[in-house]
């Protein structure tokens, strides 16, 4: 990545982060994006290089999380063990959300009270998807996974999995147990993965 890329990837995090802390002192509603500009000292054209419109700033968040998955599945590429993968991968995309609660959080409860759940976050998930379904797919022909496992199938059980963590940990306020909750669900459900 280039400096110039480095910073206007740096800038875009910035306008989001200051537009979570205004949203969550005086409520999404009545934040405008001057506001916004105003707290970041950029102009306002800046801010719509940025951001077309107030709602994409909620929709970040689920672009960050695309791009951590991105990663993990780089990061965790050799590991050998589909299950342990699974669950590493998922405790990054934790990790957000565990080192930034406050701020995440009322991105997460933003979106679900604005219903911004648009065509760009089910375009987010079904890449989501499509990604753990590539990885399952090479589980299966390792024979870590049944092969008459429908990998799609297992991989939106995971992302249903995820986004009922992140719910039951919206309800109670506490990130503190965002991985060992997804490992419990997990458990759960895995023996109708394992091969027979």
């Amino acid at each position: 990545m280039s400096l110039r890329q480095k910073r206007k990837e740096e800038l875009k995090e910035q306008i989001f982060r200051e537009s979570l802390r205004l949203f969550r002192d005086q409520g999404y509603d009545n934040v405008t994006v001057d506001q916004i500009t105003r707290a970041c000292g950029i102009a306002k054209g800046t801010f719509y290089n940025y951001f077309p419109k107030k709602e994409h700033l909620l929709l970040h968040l689920g672009l960050a999380q695309m791009e951590v998955l991105n990663e993990s599945l780089q990061k965790y590429h050799n590991h050998s063990d589909i299950k342990e993968k699974i669950e590493m991968i998922f405790g990054d995309l934790f990790q957000l959300f565990e080192n930034e609660w406050d701020l995440m959080s009322l991105a997460l409860s933003e979106i679900l009270r604005t219903n911004l759940v648009s065509g760009k976050e089910f375009e987010n998930i079904n890449s989501f998807q499509d990604a753990l379904s590539s990885m399952l797919d090479e589980a299966k022909q390792q024979g870590q996974i049944s092969k008459e496992a429908d990998s799609d199938a297992i991989a939106s059980t995971l992302i249903g999995i995820y986004f009922h963590t992140l719910l039951i940990s919206l309800s109670s306020n506490d990130s503190s147990r965002l991985s060992s909750v997804f490992h419990d669900h997990l458990e759960v459900v895995w023996n109708g993965f394992k091969p027979l």
